[in-house]
């Protein structure tokens, strides 16, 4: 998808689809596979069943961590930026580095949490077939 014509020179990617007869694109074919092979219903192995049960234990904790840690990160954000105004912060850079660190891992357990949804979700239809 890149369009480089030199080495050094960047510019955005530009990716296409390739339209298929009828209308579809290649992307929304992979899709199609992807549904029909859900749709098929593969089986889980045992240790792949075991790790989603776990996962799905361990819910309970993804989304409050999660709101935790954006609470702690916008009170330290917001602490950092008064001490810098007051004039009396010592290193910015790693002050923010450590603020976008905990903002990451707040948004790793939500989506974290938005996976074991749905791996709970088809487990539970996978066990009800």
């Amino acid at each position: 998808c890149w369009n480089l014509s030199h080495p050094l020179q960047y510019r955005a990617p530009t990716c296409h689809y390739y339209h298929l007869k009828g209308g579809a694109s290649a992307r929304r074919l992979s899709i199609d596979r992807f549904e029909s092979t859900l749709a098929r219903g593969t089986q889980m192995t045992k240790s792949e069943l075991d790790f989603s049960k776990r996962a799905i234990r361990r819910k309970k904790f993804y989304l409050p961590i999660s709101i935790a840690s954006v609470v702690i990160g916008l009170g330290l954000a917001v602490f950092y930026t008064w001490q810098a105004v007051i004039g009396q912060s010592g290193n910015v850079t790693t002050q923010f580095v450590v603020v976008i660190l905990i903002l990451l891992s707040a948004r790793q357990n939500l989506r974290q949490h938005y996976y074991v949804r749905i791996i709970e979700k088809l487990i539970t239809q996978e066990t009800d077939s």
